[in-house]
């Protein structure tokens, strides 16, 4: 199957373990920051719903205490908070300026959840190759805001949803054969 991880994982995470180190000591300012720059990268400088923050902020500590954690697993664990707020007062903001899509009835939606290695990424894909049912991208997951008609750079959900994957397919090579991963499925 190849490695696991590329060569260059475990000599980024050594070379970084102090800038590792240094970042648990402030999770307080470490999230006030995940904040500012998700309110900066948003547009939306409003704070996100109290009871979303607290829960995130219960994530983000959490996420700061395991004691294997690596430079890597810092970098996308703070990554992935940040787009998960980034998201939260996107919608937020979309919602109170379209309150109509609120209003769309969806019939009969599917949730397909489980624990990792569970079979749930098959399941969602045959569910999504029947007829006439609809299943949602990678990138629009990532990116849940529709582009508004001004929008600068209409296609950059997909590219940096296409970017994500290759970064993953680079830093974990095997993952192309145990979980494929691709910005448009």
């Amino acid at each position: 199957m190849g490695r696991r991880v590329a060569w260059w994982v475990p000599a980024v995470n050594g070379l970084m373990r102090p800038a590792t180190r240094r970042a648990r000591r402030g999770p307080g300012a470490s999230f006030g920051a995940l904040q500012e720059r998700a309110a900066a990268r948003s547009g939306v400088p409003e704070p996100a719903d109290p009871r979303f923050l607290a829960d995130l902020r219960v994530l983000h500590t959490e996420f700061l205490s395991v004691p294997e954690l690596s430079f890597i697993g810092l970098a996308s664990g703070r990554s992935e908070l940040l787009r998960h707020l980034g998201n939260w007062l996107s919608v937020r903001e979309y919602l109170r300026a379209q309150p109509q899509v609120a209003e769309v009835p969806v019939l009969r939606p599917v949730f397909v959840v489980g624990l990792p290695r569970t079979g749930t990424t098959l399941l969602h894909a045959l569910l999504a190759s029947v007829p006439g049912h609809r299943a949602a991208r990678m990138w629009e997951l990532l990116a849940p805001v529709p582009a508004s008609a001004g929008q600068p750079h209409p296609g950059q959900p997909v590219r940096d949803a296409e970017r994500l994957a290759k970064q993953a397919h680079l830093a974990a090579p095997s993952l192309r054969v145990i979980h494929p991963v691709d910005a448009c499925a």
